[in-house]
């Protein structure tokens, strides 16, 4: 969960100020999650201070449903209308709150139905520097910000840090600047004076280039180990990657891109042709394997599959929300719904099974009597 707490001040404050602001921030928030953050590597949380219509906004972004509980909802209440800055001896009044909020799979749904989704620009409306090798530098380095952005969110999201070297790398190559504005301006921190830059940056990513790419080079096979299905892409098993949460709402999202889908087709085919399957996707019975010899279509309501799937994470050891997880899955299934190719649609020749109120076992019945009145007429 992304959120944002607009508070528009009475007096003017200027972006080192910052500083103060932490600290009214951190007197109106529990002691005890203030003690967390204290030790945490990445904080689930910004705050920054900038100008708009003449006024001193601070602007308070949370990237997780407990941090916008814990800081948000504090500082949003009515009874927070106003704080000293003892230091500077200023008493200020809040004149207005705004606040905007969105999820996760909110935010990834925008960008992928954005037809200028790989572009975006990039403001700094501060002095902004970055640390490399234990020296400052001003200008923007892509991969710096990249590295910072994927450490903050394994951390928050997953509890660890994950190796994203070769995203990273993939990603960084795949990023160019098409237009420039900025200038250097020296600002204060840890008692010098510090080159940073201001202005915008025009960004261009060659995501669609990279997708198409990927799938070109992609060879994927099934194999069996110990009665298990194991999915090899390149002669590199990746079983374990593909229930990750990251992989799912991802999938969505580039199985909106017709050449993936079409690559995805014949490989799909091909992998039936070639072995007995029980193949599962939104799209299997429609447009993958029309011509299947049994068809179903297995759902559930969106409750139940996240509470399952909620189930399954935290089995894994895998920090999640139940809240966001239902919300993914009922955007996700809105998303699949009215895409323009391959939508999910039960197909007319399946057979309806909902699971909403089945264990396991009345699942696997279900699906084998089926199986054996088509089979066995």
């Amino acid at each position: 969960m992304l959120a944002r707490l607009k508070l528009i001040l009475d007096s003017r404050l200027e972006y080192y100020q910052s500083s103060n602001l932490q600290g009214v921030l951190m007197q109106n928030i529990d002691t005890d999650y203030a003690e967390y953050l204290h030790n945490q590597r990445f904080n689930p949380y910004s705050i920054a201070v900038g100008h708009e219509d003449g006024n001193t906004v601070w602007t308070v972004t949370t990237v997780t449903k407990e941090a916008y509980q814990q800081i948000i909802e504090p500082l949003k209440s009515d009874s927070f209308k106003e704080f000293d800055i003892h230091k500077h001896q200023l008493h200020v009044r809040i004149i207005d709150k705004k606040l905007t909020a969105v999820s996760r799979e909110a935010l990834l749904q925008s960008v992928s139905r954005h037809e200028k989704w790989n572009h975006f620009s990039l403001h700094y409306e501060t002095p902004t520097s970055f640390k490399s090798n234990g020296r400052y530098v001003f200008m923007p380095d892509f991969r710096l910000i990249y590295q910072n952005l994927m450490n903050k969110y394994n951390y928050i999201y997953f509890g660890r840090k994950e190796d994203n070297t070769e995203l990273l790398e993939q990603m960084v190559k795949a990023t160019y600047v098409t237009q420039c504005d900025i200038h250097s301006e020296r600002f204060p921190l840890e008692g010098k004076k510090i080159a940073g830059c201001v202005g915008s940056l025009e960004v261009r990513i060659s995501g669609d280039e990279k997708i198409s790419e990927a799938c070109h080079d992609a060879d994927i096979s099934i194999r069996y180990e110990s009665g298990e299905q194991q999915v090899i892409l390149n002669g590199k098993n990746v079983t374990a990657f593909l229930r990750k949460e990251e992989v799912g709402n991802m999938a969505s999202v580039s199985s909106a891109n017709p050449e993936v889908r079409a690559h995805l087709l014949k490989l799909q085919r091909n992998l039936a042709s070639e072995n007995n399957v029980v193949m599962d996707g939104r799209d299997i019975g429609t447009t993958i394997l029309p011509n299947a010899e049994v068809k179903i279509f297995l759902t559930a309501s969106a409750k139940t599959r996240a509470n399952r799937r909620y189930l399954e994470l935290t089995e894994k050891g895998e920090a999640c929300d139940m809240d966001e997880i239902l919300k993914d899955i009922v955007d996700r299934d809105e998303r699949d719904m009215n895409r323009a190719v391959s939508p999910l649609k039960k197909a007319e020749d399946a057979v309806l099974v909902d699971s909403s109120e089945m264990g396991i076992d009345e699942v696997v019945e279900s699906i084998l009597s089926v199986y054996r009145k088509k089979v066995n007429g």
